[in-house]
């Protein structure tokens, strides 16, 4: 192949390209620009009136409250959405910053 031919296929294959549609993302409810806001166990207690340690990490345990580990093995903090605290506690939560 020579290199005129190698330019004419380019030629070829760069038309093609430009000839396609591109597929727009189609947008969703939740947008990408939305931060979820985590929580320590210290930090959900402030929010939530009444909340004890203890409750919160039992509630953890049997899965009623999602949550992820940020860190190695035990050491690691266990992190929850504020917006899942908040549903699922509801009139409890304490709608405020935490300091």
């Amino acid at each position: 192949m020579t290199a005129l031919e190698k330019q004419d296929l380019i030629l070829q294959l760069t038309a093609v390209i430009n000839d396609m549609p591109v597929d727009e993302p189609a947008e969703s409810d939740n947008s990408k620009d939305e931060k979820v806001e985590l929580l320590t166990i210290k930090e959900c207690v402030k929010m939530v009136r009444g909340l004890s340690e203890y409750t919160l990490r039992k509630l953890i345990s049997s899965g009623k409250i999602p949550y992820i580990r940020a860190g190695v093995g035990a050491n690691g903090k266990m992190l929850i959405s504020k917006s899942v605290l908040k549903s699922y506690f509801g009139d409890f939560f304490k709608d405020n910053n935490v300091t």
